[in-house]
């Protein structure tokens, strides 16, 4: 994939790929300027930006800069679907979602298997356990919700903060959205919860944007063994032709 860096003006494939604050950073091969970028479109607002993000900055028509602090469309309207409905009644174990009288099958927000998520005892579904790896971290990040969970504001800041640092951003959102159920009106707690979206979405956005390149990259090396290919074939058979030729002529003149 090829950027336009917005520094020095290079043309060319990005150096590497890597998660920033506020999107994804494509490097310049030449500079080494990393350009921030995120793989999603918006419409125009009317004031010289499109929907967060500054024009003017394109990567291959695809990719374009976006401004710190400003949540994209598709994050705003995600934060509105993940956050729980109020009121009592039965909830997905894994979203939340108030399925109310409602007789389903599936989830309607996540798709979980209703009847397979009553198999599991609290605590043990997969989606409640540990990473492999982390088991350390999310024994810590429990404790800390612990504190949190008794709505004091600098604890809930401090359990963001950490599940941010460690990565554990399923879980954080997955406490912040039970949390909510019953305390829909906790700004710290919508605001922490947005911190851990837009986490999420960068996370989308990096892996997006790495496998978009890792695909231009492989199509290039095809075009190269295509390439190879062709010429290998092309010098076998001139040489197939001028042996052919030369023991035809001579034949031909013995």
């Amino acid at each position: 994939m090829e950027i336009r860096c917005s520094k020095c003006g290079h043309l060319g494939a990005a150096a590497e790929v890597r998660p920033v604050d506020v999107g994804v950073g494509l490097v310049c091969a030449e500079c080494g300027h990393v350009n921030v970028v995120a793989p999603t479109a918006t419409a125009d607002r009317g004031d010289g930006k499109e929907g967060g993000r500054t024009q003017g900055e394109d990567c291959d028509g695809r990719l374009e800069a976006v401004d710190e602090g400003e949540f994209s469309p598709q994050l705003e309207a995600a934060l509105e679907r993940i956050i729980p409905e109020p009121g009592p009644g039965r909830r997905c174990r894994k979203c939340f979602y108030l399925f109310g009288d409602q007789d389903l099958e599936h989830c309607p927000r996540c798709g979980l298997s209703i009847a397979e998520a009553e198999r599991y005892e609290e605590g043990q579904a997969p989606w409640e356990l540990p990473p492999p790896g982390e088991e350390d971290a999310f024994e810590k990040a429990d404790q800390l919700w612990k504190y949190a969970e008794t709505g004091d504001p600098a604890e809930i800041d401090r359990f963001i903060d950490y599940v941010l640092e460690e990565e554990l951003l399923d879980l954080g959102v997955r406490r912040l959205q039970g949390y909510l159920v019953s305390h829909g009106d906790d700004q710290i707690a919508r605001t922490g919860l947005a911190k851990l979206a837009r986490r999420l979405e960068m996370a989308m956005s990096v892996a997006q944007t790495r496998a978009q390149v890792q695909a231009d990259d492989f199509n290039d090396e095809v075009k190269r063994y295509r390439k190879n290919l062709l010429v290998a074939a092309l010098v076998f058979w001139t040489a197939i032709f001028l042996l052919f030729s030369w023991l035809f002529w001579d034949n031909y003149i013995g």
